[in-house]
């Protein structure tokens, strides 16, 4: 596991520290993570709110939802909005506030745009060599190459100033942190590490599944070449790139079939696509599924056309559990897939290189065995396990007030 620091010395305690001194005033010390979805914290962050709990932090989650968080995890509702000009942020802003002022939190852990960028906002000035700690965790900055204007008057003007009132940005793709060095934000301590972490519990269990078992549980045929495409009907998953290829696919490959597992606003128009183009009965819409594992076991190669990515957990399972992929390269994809190792990255929004290179891998057995030996090596550098130890790592060296040691800059 590779972490890049803007600078700093060897972190030789951090939480202990952090520990002892609350543990002087007779309390334990507290964290508060913020999101602007409860899900995003129940779903991405619960590997760092277990290691809190177990250190002995007392946990809060300031977000909008409802989620079954663990014991010991104290929920509080705030009124985020996904849109930043929404009157319900005020509200939000002030509530987070007046937390932040009550409960003297020695860190606070903030993620999404609008969720890090009020959690920020209302910390401001109470930060300090024994004030809060503020870390933010951009899953993907707004703006990057390829981004409307729009994106880079709002988002990148936004992101530079906040910059300056954090403890630290923990980045997780190598486009954003090249970006906050180009433009040279204004935090002394800046990483990239390799995501937030792959949950590996879930895809051991089918690891050593028999293919052609699984499919005969399905009921996919043993000839039939699957490709598999876990993502949200969103514009962003550019979903209708995959089936205006079909026509041309499955040509030379009869026995394809395009499996499309989640759910989204744009369901019905991608099946009316399907439908209108003759291809319907190539491509499945599984819905949402909590047998996703399995899904991705029994098919044949991962894809993706996305038209934006932060790191595409969707694509570090599919390589865990050994499938090569066919990607559109853009940021993300590129941190996960290596071209003509690991898969094949086609040109975003190309639906006639998504349909080359479909067919070059559909047609090479021996590569899609190859890609997915190797995919599987490179996935296990993005587990759950190695990466916890360097976000926890980067914690510890913020609350001491060091960062940590600067390593290999190879991700």
């Amino acid at each position: 596991m590779k972490v890049l620091v803007t600078g700093g010395a060897k972190v030789r305690d951090g939480l202990e520290n952090a520990e002892a001194r609350a543990h002087n005033l007779s309390t334990r010390p507290k964290v508060l993570f913020v999101a602007t979805v409860s899900r995003f914290v129940s779903g991405f962050l619960k590997a760092q709110v277990d290691w809190f709990l177990v250190k002995g932090w007392e946990v809060h989650v300031a977000s909008h939802g409802t989620e079954d968080f663990p014991v010991g995890v104290r929920h509080i509702e705030v009124p985020f909005a996904r849109n930043p000009i929404s009157l319900n942020n005020i509200l939000a802003f002030f509530k987070l506030r007046r937390l932040i002022k009550i409960e003297r939190y020695s860190l606070i852990s903030c993620h999404t745009p609008v969720g890090g960028a009020l959690s920020r906002l209302a910390a401001f000035g109470l930060r300090g060599s024994d004030g809060v700690k503020v870390v933010y965790t951009p899953h993907g900055f707004h703006f990057f190459h390829g981004a409307s204007l729009k994106n880079w008057i709002i988002y990148f003007c936004g992101e530079w100033i906040l910059a300056g009132i954090s403890d630290a940005l923990i980045t997780i793709v190598r486009e954003d942190f090249k970006m906050t060095q180009d433009f040279r934000f204004p935090c002394k301590r800046i990483y990239l590490t390799n995501g937030i972490g792959i949950e590996t519990s879930r895809l051991n269990a089918v690891v050593n599944c028999e293919k052609q078992a699984l499919r005969r549980e399905f009921g996919y045929s043993e000839n039939a070449l699957i490709l598999i495409y876990a993502a949200e009907f969103i514009a962003r998953k550019n979903h209708a790139l995959i089936v205006k290829a079909v026509p041309r696919i499955k040509e030379k490959f009869p026995h394809l079939k395009i499996l499309f597992a989640g759910r989204g606003a744009l369901e019905c128009e991608i099946k009316v696509l399907a439908k209108n183009l003759s291809v319907d009965t190539y491509v499945d819409f599984l819905g949402y599924r909590r047998d996703l594992p399995k899904l991705i076991k029994l098919s044949d190669v991962g894809i993706s056309s996305s038209r934006q990515e932060g790191l595409p957990m969707n694509i570090a399972e599919e390589m865990y559990l050994g499938l090569p992929i066919v990607a559109s390269s853009v940021r993300g994809n590129r941190d996960l897939v290596i071209n003509n190792e690991t898969g094949l990255l086609f040109k975003s929004d190309d639906v006639s290189d998504f349909a080359k290179k479909a067919e070059q891998i559909l047609g090479d057995a021996m590569m899609r065995k190859a890609m997915g030996i190797a995919g599987k090596k490179r996935a296990e550098e993005f587990t759950i396990e190695r990466v916890i130890q360097d976000i926890t790592q980067i914690y510890e060296g913020v609350l001491r007030g060091n960062p940590v040691q600067r390593k290999d800059s190879a991700k």
